[in-house]
């Protein structure tokens, strides 16, 4: 007779005041310094869009043209700006994290390093088994090769041998 396993009751965790605060304020501060600058600017990067696209789908005029081309040059900005930050941030933070584990002292990348020497001696092992079984499995095509070549020959000799000079 087996007895039913009984679920334990999750207890849930109700966080002290302190922690209540902290949260709070953390909530408060992305809401005013993150979430709103966003938000802003990506609704200004899409009406400036689709004032672009406004323009350049009615008749061009002399007055639209260099419009649709000033609105297009600062979409063209708001595009790149982003990607630039983030091509300049990835370098900028693994050199940090490079120089500030040695500057702890701690060795950087060991796991990695210890991974690349375990590649390496299986690759040198691989090589060693290769320098030793290529020349046996290469003789016998060498040798093959060989006397074909040296038939060859002897067959295209043949007529030089039997005429006249």
């Amino acid at each position: 007779m087996t007895v039913p396993e009984v679920a334990p009751e999750k207890i849930e965790y109700i966080p002290t005041p302190i922690q209540q605060e902290r949260a709070d304020s953390i909530r408060r501060f992305n809401r005013l310094y993150v979430y709103v600058p966003i938000s802003f600017f990506s609704i200004a990067a899409i009406l400036i869009t689709v004032f672009l696209l406004y323009l350049s789908l009615n008749p061009p005029t002399e007055e639209t043209l260099p419009t649709i081309s000033g609105i297009a040059d600062a979409v063209l900005i708001l595009g790149t700006i982003p990607a630039i930050i983030v091509c300049g941030v990835v370098p900028a933070l693994f050199l940090g994290t490079t120089f500030q584990a040695r500057k702890r002292g701690m060795a950087p990348l060991r796991q990695l390093q210890t991974l690349l020497w375990r590649m390496d001696s299986g690759v040198g092992m691989v090589r060693q088994k290769v320098d030793e079984t290529a020349p046996k499995i290469a003789r016998p095509f060498i040798t093959v090769h060989a006397k074909l070549a040296y038939f060859q020959t002897f067959l295209k000799r043949i007529p030089h041998l039997f005429r006249r000079s």
